[in-house]
């Protein structure tokens, strides 16, 4: 999100996602052998931690005044829909809301003739 050139924005997107998938994969059958040597992770105060790596992902964005108001109206959703709906659904309704209001980037737009 940093790179000012389209080019190398995009090749460090995928070198990022690739080493994500790669080392997701073997962290996950690790989690789910030595996980249960953890116990509750409420006592460690780890249920914080996703919400807060989150949240640190997505403050640079906010720069961007139209993605402060995709983020404010998908939070704003979310919120409002919790105690209406099963879990999981309010932030798929917030996912698509900031879909519906984010433009596309510059980079993604196609030139008009």
């Amino acid at each position: 999100m940093a790179q000012r050139d389209p080019d190398r924005a995009r090749r460090v997107f995928w070198i990022s996602g690739i080493t994500l998938f790669v080392v997701w994969q073997p962290a996950v059958v690790l989690g789910g052998l030595i996980g249960g040597a953890v116990g509750d992770p409420a006592v460690f105060g780890v249920d914080a931690a996703f919400p807060a790596a989150l949240l640190a992902l997505l403050l640079p964005s906010l720069r961007d005044a139209a993605t402060r108001r995709a983020a404010l109206v998908g939070g704003a959703v979310a919120v409002l829909t919790t105690p209406l709906l099963p879990a999981g659904v309010p932030v798929l309704l917030a996912l698509c809301g900031v879909a519906l209001l984010l433009p596309l980037p510059r980079w993604a737009r196609r030139e008009s003739p």
